[in-house]
């Protein structure tokens, strides 16, 4: 939890820096990827059912800053 509360300070600090530049929003998706990654992880390992829903909006929240980021250049699909 630790390493993943890093990335995603990571992709936060990344965010501002973009401005316009796809180079840069590509750089900040990878971390989100890396993310994702450890969510994945975490939830694959997690011995409490009660707790998949967090993982699955989290994945899910992940996936809306990553469409976001990509339209904010103009980019995505």
């Amino acid at each position: 939890m630790e390493a993943l509360a890093g990335t995603l300070t990571s992709a936060r600090e990344g965010i501002p820096g973009m401005g316009g530049d796809q180079d840069a929003a590509d750089g900040v998706i990878g971390i989100l990827e890396d993310a994702g990654s450890q969510l994945g992880y975490l939830q694959v390992n997690c011995c409490a059912p009660g707790r998949m829903k967090y993982y699955v909006t989290a994945l899910e929240e992940l996936n809306k800053a990553q469409a976001a980021i990509n339209k904010s250049v103009g980019g995505g699909h």
